[in-house]
């Protein structure tokens, strides 16, 4: 009985970090769980989904593909000068 209780505070443990969106720790604590505690976890399907998921891109500028402009037309559209 005493050792489901510490799984069960240690799957919590796991789950509120879930919870608080603290992902790379969350990572290191599933790893360090036992099968038990692991089995004990409900929400380990939010953590896959976060990994599976590209960022977003950085903020504050910098950064994209922005073609280069296209070259400019003369104002001179006479075909005198061929």
């Amino acid at each position: 009985m005493a050792q489901a209780a510490a799984d069960q505070t240690a799957a919590d443990a796991f789950k509120t970090l879930i919870t608080n969106s603290s992902w790379s720790l969350a990572r290191s604590g599933y790893d360090a769980l036992t099968n038990n505690q692991k089995a004990l976890v409900t929400n380990y399907a939010d953590l896959i989904a976060h990994e599976s998921t590209p960022p977003p891109p950085p903020s504050g500028g910098g950064g994209g593909y922005f073609p280069p402009p296209s070259p400019a037309l003369s104002s001179d559209t006479s075909l005198s000068k061929f």
